[in-house]
């Protein structure tokens, strides 16, 4: 019998490691043989099946370095592992469990035969069953309440089934096990719908619990707003703060308390007010914790981005990655994400996306809507519904409502122009970019090329910011290629992000490296209130 070791050590405080990086294993991985019945349970004799540490990996698979790692054979499609640990003394204090695990495709993971957690196979799935669909390569953490009784002291078993999606390639699973005897913020704190004299907070725990947010101008907290019910999912909105101040601010929830943390209101009417914008960081992680920490030094009044956070918006484990990079970016300034073509990927994505950035209350329908900050109007557009003609008519009423506004930026994905990979969009162009016009927009920001454009078409200014982390695309024009047309005028395949800086009779714009250093030189625009002349 294979056993992990004696009773895990914690870790830290209140944390105890049950199944370690490559942990022993018993498996079996033969193709068209149905699991032996009981095979979950902690009585099963596994005596026959195969030994190895994770991780195991299909033979077939680019992941495959024929280095250590145990390979399963191509031509199965399901592979069955069981993995033995110990329990202490801890056991009936435990509150959760935390599975981190990476999987290609598909995988059920069950504890003394009892179920905890599956993702993308049907239930009785054969073992020449594909997955449902593709996992992905990021590794997902599953957070798992402890049921009454499941972990007394002793010995247990992980079991983990896991299913590839395509034949002749073998599956893929590593993964660690891990308890906790107190409730853990999982999630943020990451702060959402900015305002003068309001602020949302949300935040994830690892088991329902209550929580707070405790605040104040000082380190006091004096501030407090409670959460009704005990949830995972938070979001508490702070409101009756002053404009242009800096609160402090902590979460408690449950047993866990985030700490000290800080952020500022947003700045009054006819104030400065600095925003950073930038898009497309998908899977690009060193980079986007460039970016992030670099925007961070800037201190901007809130953070606007342009869709295609991650690479998957259906993937738990995507999102996962992206709050683990951004989070000290997140906890201290505001978010306002458009949705982009990945957020949308499979139909549960855009459900995934609403609920980590939920639309402002009274607003319009999900995937598009207006807010001021500071006297300048955003008005955030979905590109996945360019010819949605409710969200046309949303567009010219939010623009039209604000005319007395300083500026007016739009946020969208896909923009009208690009001289990058894409290209142009022909719905933009026709049905939106003369709302534009009609409206005096400032300025129209957009992401989905990933590269840096500047340019002007038919009187209206954008700017296509897509370098946030993504791989980068050769724009179609400049450098070796052909010179761009006089309405491009300035573009470049470089990661970066941009600052844009209001004052009272216009805007700076200044792209910069991910470093800080700039991109182009700062360019400044006009004001565009009521009355004002397009160039």
């Amino acid at each position: 019998m294979l056993f992990l070791g004696l009773a895990a050590r914690p870790a830290a405080a209140g944390e105890y490691s049950y199944v370690r990086p490559a942990a022993a294993t018993r498996w079996l991985a033969v193709p068209g043989t149905p699991a032996p019945a009981g095979w979950t349970s902690r009585g099963f004799d596994d005596r026959g099946w195969s030994g190895a540490a994770m991780p195991l990996i299909g033979e077939a698979r680019s992941e495959a370095t024929r280095g250590r790692e145990q390979r399963l054979p191509a031509s199965a499609m399901t592979a069955l592992v069981r993995v033995r640990f110990r329990v202490g003394e801890e056991g009936p204090r435990l509150r959760a469990l935390a599975l981190r695990a990476r999987f290609a495709e598909g995988l059920v993971a069950w504890i003394d035969g009892v179920e905890q957690a599956r993702r993308y196979v049907a239930p009785g799935a054969g073992p020449d069953t594909p997955s449902l669909q593709i996992h992905g390569s990021e590794w997902e953490t599953f957070y798992l309440p402890v049921r009454k009784g499941l972990l007394g002291p002793g010995e247990h078993v992980l079991a983990l089934e896991v299913h590839a999606h395509k034949p002749l390639l073998g599956p893929l699973v590593e993964a660690t096990l891990s308890g906790f005897d107190a409730t853990r913020i999982v999630r943020g704190p990451y702060l959402l719908r900015p305002g003068p004299t309001e602020m949302t907070v949300a935040w994830d725990t690892d088991s329902d619990a209550t929580g707070e947010v405790r605040y104040g101008l000082d380190d006091d907290h004096e501030g407090l707003v409670k959460s009704p019910l005990p949830l995972r999912h938070h979001a508490l909105r702070v409101r009756g703060l002053r404009a242009s101040c800096i609160y402090h601010y902590r979460v408690v929830a449950g047993d866990a308390d985030s700490g000290d943390a800080g952020f500022h209101t947003l700045p009054g009417p006819e104030e400065p007010l600095r925003f950073v914008v930038y898009g497309d960081t998908r899977n690009g992680h060193d980079v986007h914790a460039r970016l992030a920490a670099e925007v961070l030094r800037e201190d901007p009044d809130l953070l606007v981005t342009l869709g295609d956070l991650v690479d998957r918006g259906s993937e738990e484990a995507d999102w996962q990655k992206f709050f683990e990079v951004a989070a000290p970016l997140l906890r201290a300034i505001p978010i306002v994400p458009a949705l982009g073509n990945h957020e949308i990927v499979r139909a549960e994505g855009l459900a995934h996306f609403l609920e980590l950035f939920p639309s402002p209350p009274g607003g319009s329908e999900p995937g598009y809507f207006g807010f001021d900050a500071a006297g300048v109007h955003f008005t955030v557009l979905d590109s996945n519904q360019l010819r949605s003609p409710r969200q046309l008519a949303f567009c010219d009423a939010d623009l039209a409502r604000s005319q007395r506004a300083r500026a007016r930026f739009v946020i969208m994905h896909q923009g009208p122009w690009s001289m990058g990979f894409h290209g142009n969009h022909p719905d933009a162009i026709r049905a939106y970019a003369p709302v534009f016009a009609r409206r005096n927009v400032s300025m129209i920001f957009s992401g989905h090329d990933h590269q840096y454009e500047r340019g002007r078409m038919g009187g209206l200014d954008y700017v296509i910011s897509g370098g946030g982390g993504a791989p980068l695309y050769v724009p179609r024009c400049g450098g070796l290629r052909a010179p761009c047309p006089s309405t491009t005028f300035f573009i470049t395949p470089e990661y970066h992000y941009v600052l844009v800086e209001v004052e009272h009779d216009g805007f700076k714009l200044c792209a910069k490296r991910i470093d800080g250093t700039p991109l182009e030189p700062c360019v400044d625009y006009p004001s565009r209130r009521v009355g004002a002349r397009l160039q």
